[in-house]
């Protein structure tokens, strides 16, 4: 079952396409926001598809960047 998706998905700086991200004139705040719930183990399975299993701990930055925090 999938649950509600994370309370910043509501700001209006968040953009849905063409990857999840917040737009760049966010304040820190948000973005950092952003960081912290779409890392959260709780959110992971919003984002992480099947290409990202190959990295030992993807991590979303607030632009949409995926990287690998080993």
């Amino acid at each position: 079952m999938i649950g509600p998706a994370p309370s910043i998905t509501n700001s209006k700086f968040f953009v849905a396409k063409p990857v999840w991200h917040m737009k760049d004139d966010a304040p820190d705040r948000m973005k950092a926001l952003f960081e912290t719930q779409m890392n959260n183990e709780k959110n992971r399975f919003i984002w992480m598809l099947d290409k990202y299993k190959g990295m030992k701990n993807p991590y979303i930055r607030w632009n949409g960047e995926v990287i690998d925090r080993e």
